[in-house]
């Protein structure tokens, strides 16, 4: 049934003509928009209030939220990070998890502008 559905709808297309190589070549092609992860990376990193930078692990400054997050974009796993700061991956996570939820209005509000 989906099959003699689909070519019903396909059927049912209006197709003047083909378009020949020539036209293809002048074709305009769509603008490049950047993926939600780079404008996200891009957005933490550039983090115009400090406001990533300022949130970290209880007395470890060097663990904060921007470093993390920025190091997970970049592909590095729980245990790389974990190695890098000395804290368990645990601890990590759960600070990211937490930070990813109270962040998250101000994701959406910035990446919606």
């Amino acid at each position: 049934k989906l099959m003699l559905e689909y070519r019903r709808k396909f059927n049912d297309c209006k197709i003047t003509r083909l378009p020949s190589l020539k036209d293809l070549d002048n074709l305009v092609q769509p603008e490049d928009k950047p993926f939600l992860s780079e404008k996200i990376y891009q957005y933490i990193e550039e983090d115009c209030h400090d406001l990533y930078k300022n949130t970290h692990i209880k007395n470890r400054a060097d663990a904060n939220f921007q470093f993390i997050a920025l190091a997970r974009f970049s592909g590095k796993d729980w245990q790389e990070i974990s190695q890098k700061l000395d804290i368990s991956v645990s601890t990590l996570s759960s600070f990211f998890q937490r930070c990813c939820s109270k962040f998250a209005a101000h994701f959406k509000k910035e990446l919606q502008s």
